[in-house]
């Protein structure tokens, strides 16, 4: 999807039961976003392409499968880590508490 005015980032994950149906839901979700994690992508997308890409992904799951889209504030998108990215983790390592 394309940058385009009223887009933002949104998580998007699931959690689906059927080999067949993760293939389907992980290929549409390549053509629209950028993949974190086995089954979490980042999506920049405006309302009206995420009503449309969430859609086409309900015909692709099934009652047991599990869905989660969660709307990114801008710098809440920034934000976003990956572990083996170049520079997710150059901040401090958290301070360890002890008893």
């Amino acid at each position: 999807m394309s940058k385009r005015h009223g887009s933002h980032w949104h998580l998007v994950t699931y959690d689906i039961r059927d080999a067949g149906r993760w293939r389907k839901a992980y290929r549409l979700l390549r053509g629209h976003g950028e993949r974190l994690q086995y089954s979490v992508f980042r999506v920049r997308a405006s309302d009206q392409q995420l009503e449309r890409l969430r859609w086409e992904l309900e015909r692709i799951l099934d009652s047991e499968d599990d869905l989660l889209i969660l709307s990114l504030c801008p710098s809440c998108g920034r934000r976003v880590k990956e572990r083996n990215s170049e520079d997710a983790w150059r901040d401090e390592p958290p301070v360890r508490f002890t008893e």
